[in-house]
This record gives structure tokens, C-alpha cells and sequence, in this order.
């Protein structure tokens, strides 16, 4: 069975492995630089924490389209 969740942590290790990634002429970390700018490695537990909290509403509406759209399709996969 697959479970899809919000996991902070996990954001926050992925950020982590991420920022400095360039990898066959795409640069991720530019990618998380261009859609957060304020985050750095520095600060990034604290603004990971800081999102989760004030966009707590639209994670988990994120989170429900995608469980919705996962159990459309996932016969395919199965």
C-alpha cells in the first residue's frame, strides 16, 4: 500500500540535498531559490516550520487532490 503524507522533515532533508544540486545542465537549487527565496541553509528548519504553519490549509488541500487523483489512476500502476 502506498500512503501519501506531508512530512516536514523529509521537506526539510530534501531542501538539504537539493540547494547545490546541478545535475545535466539543471540547477535545482536555483528552482527552490526561484519559488522561495527568503530560504537558505541557514535557516531552512525554521522556514520549513514557518510554511507548514501559515500554509497549513493549502498543504493539506494539495495533499487531498493528490490522494484524489492517485486513487483515480493508480489501477493502471497496480
Amino acid at each position: 500500500m502506498i500512503e501519501i503524507t506531508l512530512d516536514k522533515n523529509l521537506d526539510k532533508e530534501t531542501f538539504l540535498n537539493f540547494s547545490k544540486l546541478k545535475v545535466e545542465g539543471v540547477d535545482f537549487g536555483k528552482k527552490i531559490r526561484d519559488d522561495h527565496s527568503e530560504v537558505t541553509k541557514e535557516n531552512y528548519n525554521e522556514y520549513v516550520d514557518d510554511f507548514y504553519a501559515k500554509h497549513s490549509d493549502e498543504l493539506e488541500s494539495a495533499l487531498k487532490d493528490t490522494k484524489e487523483c492517485f486513487n483515480e489512476i493508480k489501477n493502471v500502476f497496480f
